[in-house]
């Protein structure tokens, strides 16, 4: 959960300037060596990014906009029959399914919540003979949705099928996409033309049609999901570039490392970087700089959080559990990062 603070009123604002850092810490615009790295930094650059990384760290980040839309649904996990996969990594691995912005919950405009009982569904981990149990309509060969119930045959968790060909991890988060969607309303979708990506909601278990196969709902899927629950889907906004060099990793490293990031999810910080260049809009202030060539990404602008980053920040927040101090560390070192890789 992010801390809800008054959204940022711009750089006039006087308590932008009240940077909370220790002062037995070096302030993070005076930065210059780091980690075994030599950094130059201009004067002026310094002075920028130190006074916009002690803004990050002193306002926070903005509440979300009023009225924003979220519907939540609740779950209990339980196992069915004998079965001998762990239950409780069962539950993790399908709560990141759940979790993940590229899945049903639509970028966290829906948000799946797992109680102890008493839950909008019940999603099971069922031995392959008992999953007909159900209903007639289930098999004990696959994975079934009746009712209330979202059952998962424990013999697909452990082994996938024979056609398809992206992983076992993968087929998991696909399987539990699948029978999920069924609970939400949806029925089978067809291969919509050769080669191109298979809707979640075809059956891909038994084959892949013509179509390329794919864990996670198609934008058609995604918005006729948001349309039936009344939601507006959020477009996901962490996917990472495809290849940050070596000085920027290096760099993002040193940084958050400085600021005393966790090793555990100091690869945490490469996401939010992408979702800084990328998403931000601009405010008055310093104006854009180019990476070198050597740095893959789009223009850096050098630019604070807004309200309209809220959806994205704080699916990004939940979904790795970090806490309010763990996200402005990040997006501070995200401030720190890119001037040490400039």
């Amino acid at each position: 959960m992010l801390v809800e603070l008054p959204p940022v009123q711009g750089l006039a604002d006087s308590r932008a300037f009240e940077s909370p850092i220790p002062r037995n810490r070096p302030f993070v615009g005076e930065l210059g060596s780091v980690t075994g790295m030599t950094t130059r930094v201009r004067p002026a650059r310094r002075m920028a990014i130190g006074l916009l990384a002690a803004v990050v760290l002193s306002v926070g980040l903005p509440a979300a906009p009023a009225g924003a839309q979220q519907r939540v649904y609740t779950y209990e996990v339980r196992g069915a029959g004998a079965i001998s996969t762990d239950l409780a990594g069962f539950a993790a691995h399908a709560d990141a399914t759940m979790r993940d912005p590229r899945g049903w919950g639509l970028g966290g405009a829906i948000w799946f919540q797992r109680v102890q009982s008493g839950g909008d569904f019940t999603l099971w981990l069922a031995e392959a003979s008992v999953v007909a149990t159900f209903s007639p309509v289930c098999s004990s060969q696959w994975s079934c949705q009746v009712g209330r119930n979202v059952i998962i045959n424990e013999t697909r968790w452990r082994y996938g099928t024979p056609t398809w060909n992206l992983g076992l991890e993968a087929y998991r988060h696909y399987v539990v996409n699948h029978e999920l969607g069924h609970w939400m309303g949806f029925g089978h979708w067809s291969c919509p033309g050769p080669g191109r990506p298979a809707p979640v909601m075809m059956q891909q278990s038994k084959g892949s049609q013509g179509c390329a196969f794919n864990v996670w709902p198609l934008e058609s899927e995604r918005q006729s999901a948001a349309q039936r629950h009344g939601v507006t889907a959020r477009t996901p906004l962490w996917y990472l570039p495809s290849g940050w060099s070596a000085q920027e990793s290096a760099a993002l490293d040193a940084a958050a490392r400085e600021l005393g990031m966790h090793p555990s999810w100091l690869q945490k910080g490469s996401v939010y970087l992408w979702v800084y260049l990328s998403a931000v809009s601009g405010i008055p202030g310093p104006r854009p700089v180019r990476p070198r060539p050597s740095i893959v990404g789009p223009t850096v602008h050098w630019t604070l959080w807004t309200a309209a980053d809220y959806p994205a920040l704080e699916v990004l927040s939940s979904y790795w559990a970090l806490t309010p101090l763990e996200t402005q560390k990040a997006a501070t070192a995200v401030v720190v990062a890119l001037v040490l890789a400039s």
